[in-house]
């Protein structure tokens, strides 16, 4: 019996890809697509795949049993730093208007389980809203964490897949991992340490594979660091990034990590500060705030936004980010990976998460050379679950069908 699969396009930019997995799930034979689209500036997809649009109607009326702001909350917020944002100054009507039209849509819809890109956006959140309300199944789709698997996919190297801009993807029916509990938290724990994972890390190490592969040549902007100083990488975030938001980062962004971390570290230790490659550059206020911070401290310079990850944090001492992958990549490194947020690698047991920046100067002081034998294990099971498990490629729809079934049959033992 195939699976009914609504693909949301919940923003006009995840519409091709889309309309790409929601071919390779046809392919398998087991699924038949179609698609949601919710936003009106999204364009008409291809006409072979069936879709309902969903208007924008605005609505000043409460949606019984839905907390408005916990749709509308995140668009607000990116508000601030995005330019132009599509609901800007309507947020709680747009989100109210998309509720309410949705409480009547989904009952009559034959979709056993609806597929979302993170769930964050104000029309895809209230599709997962409405989705929950009513205990319809959801998957929520994420970027993978590394840019090459270890499993090979079934497909190959196909036409069709080159329309998806990611070659992994997260395929979670319990919840976006930048926005907390997933499926991660659920299982990784018992999942055994595959046996070919060390050769993996070592792989991901050698090729100087990251997810996001740039490699400018890593020339500092700033003073050179003293000779003996011990030097603390410091990993920039996305500021409008969901996790963010969701995840309730203890500083409000980047500019305001730099001069934490520059005004807290000991006096034998040095900040090497690499801004994160997707991010809006800086600007405060029409001023450069490199020249800013660089104005202000001595104790910290620059990579370029586009360095290579690995070649930094093979030349530091210790790690430091707010939700990053990267905390995963410096533990295979050996390096004591600092977390400050709540993100997907936090409390695993190879990172040595921070309650605030306050504990910073201290633990810096007594910062260990590496990890001990119990945190490299744990990593080794982590990363392990992640690329042989969680992490699908996108040429393997089959394995997504069986996170699609999952979802089905959570749902149903709800």
């Amino acid at each position: 019996m195939s699976i009914q699969a609504t693909l949301v396009s919940g923003h006009p930019g995840d519409l091709q890809m889309m309309v790409s997995l929601a071919g390779l799930l046809q392919e398998t034979g087991r699924v038949e697509p179609d698609l949601l689209v919710m936003r009106d500036d999204t364009p008409d997809p291809c006409p072979d795949l069936p879709f309902i649009r969903v208007p924008e109607l605005e609505s000043d009326e409460p949606v019984p049993g839905v907390d408005l702001e916990d749709v509308a909350g995140y668009e607000r917020y990116a508000a601030q730093y995005v330019p132009g944002p599509h609901f800007a100054g309507r947020e709680h009507r747009a989100a109210a208007g998309y509720c309410r039209q949705l409480a009547e849509l989904l009952p009559t819809l034959p979709s056993d389980c609806f597929v979302v890109w993170n769930g964050a956006s104000l029309a895809t959140r209230a599709l997962v809203t409405m989705a929950r309300v009513q205990r319809r199944p959801v998957v929520w789709l994420e970027s993978g964490y590394f840019s090459r698997l270890p499993v090979p996919s079934e497909l190959g190297d196909r036409e069709v897949m080159a329309e998806v801009p990611l070659r992994t993807l997260i395929w979670d029916p319990v919840g976006a991992p930048a926005q907390g509990h997933s499926l991660i938290d659920e299982e990784w724990e018992s999942y055994p340490e595959p046996a070919g994972v060390g050769d993996y890390i070592e792989t991901l190490k050698r090729e100087r594979s990251s997810k996001y592969g740039f490699a400018e040549e890593p020339t500092l902007k700033g003073p050179t660091p003293p000779v003996g100083a011990r030097i603390l990488l410091v990993a920039g975030q996305v500021i409008y990034d969901s996790s963010m938001f969701f995840c309730r980062a203890p500083v409000k962004g980047p500019m305001d990590l730099v001069q934490e971390v520059a005004f807290r570290v000991p006096q034998d230790w040095f900040v090497l500060f690499k801004p994160h490659p997707l991010g809006v550059y800086w600007q405060r206020n029409g001023q450069d705030f490199e020249a800013e911070a660089l104005q202000r401290f001595d104790n910290i310079a620059f990579l370029p936004r586009r360095s290579a990850l690995h070649q930094a944090i093979a030349g530091c001492d210790a790690f430091l980010a707010i939700n990053s992958t990267a905390l995963v990549e410096a533990a295979m490194y050996d390096r004591p990976a600092i977390s400050l947020g709540t993100g997907f690698s936090r409390g695993r047991g190879f990172t040595h998460d921070l309650a605030s920046l306050n504990e910073l100067t201290g633990f810096l002081r007594r910062c260990p050379k590496g990890l001990d034998e119990g945190q490299r294990e744990r990593l080794r099971r982590f990363v392990g679950y992640l690329a042989y498990e969680y992490v699908i490629p996108v040429g393997s729809p089959t394995r997504a069908v069986r996170r699609i079934e999952q979802a089905i049959s959570r749902a149903k033992g709800a």
